[in-house]
């Protein structure tokens, strides 16, 4: 039987790979990029206006862009990957617009899987909530922040996707090799210290997440 990777290879299948913060999705994306080359697309959202994407071939050219560029509509986007003999595409999706594109593209695709690595709700957050004080130079983590961390799991799988797959960032290494990949180092997120954040806040915030995870597992 063929793993992942190789019905990519023999383009037997597309993949829609849905990056949820802070679940070794940046890794995963560099792996797919490495893997496919040209075949392979970033798809991200604006900064400022979460209903336009940007696209590119590279995680660099996302960088470049994502804070200036004014970007495209999913319908663009959807354009460009029938026009571009794209077969893997990768980036952070709302479940609405991810089920736009499987309506869209099914009829373009001999068949279609969608992807996901998930991580333990409470240590996501917490891996978020300490990649704001990191990266964003916040030194006060307030309730907006939970807010803005809350749910993304719920907010990005629906569990009927079609040929989902669910990988675990605990296993990350593992189910990489299983899907067919190589990767030798490591997963570029940030490991939560416990004690540092309001553990009993962030499940109450997101309820929903946990009983997903707990689900999908």
């Amino acid at each position: 039987m063929k793993n992942l990777k190789e019905k990519i290879d023999t383009k037997e299948t597309f993949l829609l790979s849905v990056h949820i913060p802070k679940t070794g999705g940046t890794t995963f994306g560099k792996i797919l990029a490495d893997s496919f080359g040209d075949s392979f697309l970033y798809v991200y959202p604006c900064e400022n206006d979460a209903s336009r994407f940007v696209i590119h071939h590279t995680l660099q050219g996302i960088h470049d862009m994502i804070h200036e560029s004014k970007g495209i509509l999913i319908e663009d986007v959807i354009a460009y990957i029938k026009e571009n003999n794209i077969y893997a595409i990768h980036g952070h999706f709302e479940k609405e617009i991810t089920w736009h594109m499987l309506r869209k593209l099914d009829s373009h695709f001999f068949h279609i899987t969608t992807l996901a690595f998930v991580r333990d709700p409470i240590d996501r957050v917490m891996s978020e909530l300490d990649h704001y004080k990191v990266h964003w130079g916040i030194n006060e983590i307030t309730d907006d922040h939970y807010i803005r961390s809350q749910n993304m799991l719920s907010r990005s799988i629906d569990i009927s996707f079609p040929d989902l797959i669910i990988c675990r960032t605990e296993q990350f290494h593992k189910d990489v090799q299983n899907l067919g990949f190589h990767w030798n180092g490591i997963s570029e997120n940030i490991t939560p210290i416990k004690g540092l954040h309001n553990e009993e806040k962030i499940r109450s915030y997101n309820t929903q997440d946990v009983e997903l995870y707990r689900d999908l597992l």
